[in-house]
C-alpha cells in the first residue's frame, strides 16, 4: 500500500475538514506503524458473505435474486429450504449488533433531513470527489465503465441510495434503507467478481477491488463529508446530532459488509480514520482528473428543469463547494478550477443560512419542522434527478 506522512501529503490540506477537526480537538495525526500494517491487511480482505451470495446467484440464476429480495423484506425464516449461502448471509445481518440504538438511528436521520436540499445538492461534491482522489477507487470506476455520460446516472444512484438509507425509520430489519444497504453490498460483490475474473486486475498495484480499507470511505464521506459540505452552506449541527449521524453511518457501513474495526465508533475515531485515508488511499492519478472532469461535465448538462445558464452556474457552485471542503491542493490535483465568484456566493449563502440556524436552533418545534420539510425537499430533489436520468438500479 502506497502511503505518505500527513506532513508530506497534499490530501485535504487547508480544507474545511482540517479546520473543523482542529476546532473540535481532532487535528490530523499520522497513523502509527501498527495501524498502517493493519490497514495493509484490510486492503487484502473483502466481504466473504457477499461473495458467497454472488456464487449462489451464478448457480441459481434468476431464482436467487427473488430469494434475496424476499429475505430482505421478510427475513430468512420466511423462505423454505433456502440455499446455504443465503442462510449464512442473513443469519449474520439479522443479528443486529448490541451497539445499534434505533432511537439514535432515527435521530441521526432527522439531523440529516434538517439539511434538506442543501445536503442533496452538495452530496456528490464530497462523496464522489473524495473517491476520485483515490487512484485505487478510480481503477474500479474506470474498469466498470463509470465514466463519461455514465457519471450522471451515478449521481442519481448515489443520491437515491443515500435518501433510502437516511430516511427516518428506514433501517429497521425489512425496512427500505435496510434493504438498500444489503443491495449495495451485493452490487459491490458482483463488481469484485467481474473484475477479478477479467484477468487484467493488478492486485499488487490496486489491492483487492472494493476492499475493507477502501470501503471505509463510504461511511466517512456520507457522515463527516456531508456534514462539512452542509456546514459550508450554513447548517449547524449540535454535538448530539453529529454523534447520531455517525452512529447511523456506522450501522449502514456494517450492513454494507465493512468489518467493525474499520467502522468509527465515535467522532474522534472518525477523524482518525479520515487521516488514515489521507495518508494511505487519497493519492490521485490521471484517472482521478478524468473522473472529476466527467462530474463537472455532468453538472453542466441541463436537466429538463434547467436552462443552460442555470446548469453552468450550478456546476460552478458544485465545484466551489468541493474546493472549500477538500481544500485547494486536493482540488488542484483533480483539475477542479478555482472560481472566486462562485466561492464567494457559497460563503454568502452559508452566512445567511447560519444566521437562520442560530436564530431558531433553540426552538424544538422549528427543528422538528425543519426535519420534516427537509426530508420532503431531499426527496423532491432526487425525484428531479430521476426524471432527468431515469430510475435505474441503485449503486
Amino acid at each position: 500500500m502506497t502511503s505518505v506522512s500527513l506532513d508530506e501529503s497534499t490530501a485535504l490540506t487547508n480544507s474545511a475538514f482540517r479546520t473543523t477537526a482542529a476546532r473540535r480537538g481532532h487535528a490530523a495525526r499520522t497513523p502509527s506503524a501498527e495501524r498502517l500494517q493493519h490497514l495493509r491487511h484490510r486492503a487484502t480482505t473483502v466481504d466473504a458473505l457477499g461473495d458467497g451470495l454472488v456464487a449462489m446467484m451464478h448457480r441459481l440464476k434468476g431464482e436467487a435474486r427473488e430469494l434475496f429480495s424476499r429475505a430482505c423484506a421478510d427475513g430468512i425464516d420466511s423462505i423454505e429450504n433456502p440455499p446455504a449461502e443465503l442462510v449464512d448471509f442473513f443469519r449474520a445481518v439479522e443479528k443486529t449488533p448490541a451497539w445499534v440504538d434505533q432511537d439514535r438511528l432515527r435521530s441521526g436521520a432527522q439531523a440529516i433531513s434538517r439539511a434538506g436540499k442543501l445536503a442533496a445538492f452538495s452530496l456528490c461534491d464530497v462523496y464522489l470527489v473524495v473517491g476520485f482522489h483515490s487512484l485505487r477507487v478510480c481503477k474500479t470506476l474506470t474498469s466498470t465503465g463509470q465514466t463519461g455520460k455514465a457519471t450522471s446516472r451515478r449521481v442519481l444512484n448515489t443520491a437515491s441510495w443515500w435518501l433510502d438509507v437516511s430516511t427516518p425509520g428506514s433501517l429497521v430489519v425489512g425496512g427500505v434503507g435496510y434493504a438498500a444497504a444489503l443491495r449495495v453490498r451485493l452490487v459491490h460483490a458482483h463488481i469484485r467478481d467481474v473484475l477479478l475474473k477479467r484477468g487484467d486486475w493488478d492486485l499488487a498495484a490496486w489491492d483487492q477491488p472494493l476492499n475493507d480499507a477502501q470501503a471505509n470511505q463510504l461511511t466517512l464521506m456520507f457522515s463527516l463529508g456531508v456534514m462539512e459540505a452542509t456546514q459550508a452552506l450554513g447548517i449547524r449541527y449540535t454535538a448530539q446530532e453529529r454523534a447520531d449521524i455517525l452512529h447511523l453511518w456506522r450501522y449502514v457501513g456494517w450492513l454494507v459488509g465493512i468489518e467493525e474495526d474499520m467502522l468509527p465508533a465515535d467522532e474522534a475515531d472518525a477523524w482518525q480514520h479520515l487521516w488514515e485515508q489521507a495518508a494511505t488511499e487519497l493519492i490521485p492519478d490521471a484517472d482521478s482528473r478524468t473522473l472529476a472532469a466527467d462530474l463537472r461535465a455532468a453538472y453542466q448538462r441541463p436537466r429538463p428543469d434547467q436552462s443552460e445558464v442555470r446548469a453552468r452556474w450550478a456546476e460552478r457552485v458544485h465545484t466551489a463547494i468541493s474546493r472549500i471542503v477538500i481544500g485547494p491542493a486536493s482540488a488542484d490535483s483533480l483539475g477542479m478550477p478555482d472560481d472566486p465568484l462562485a466561492r464567494a456566493l457559497v460563503r454568502v449563502a452559508g452566512a445567511v443560512n447560519t444566521v437562520a440556524e442560530l436564530t431558531y436552533r433553540r426552538i424544538p418545534a422549528f427543528r422538528t419542522a425543519q426535519a420534516v420539510h427537509g426530508h420532503a425537499a431531499r426527496k423532491a430533489y432526487v425525484d428531479v434527478l430521476r426524471a432527468a436520468h431515469g430510475d435505474g438500479p441503485k449503486p
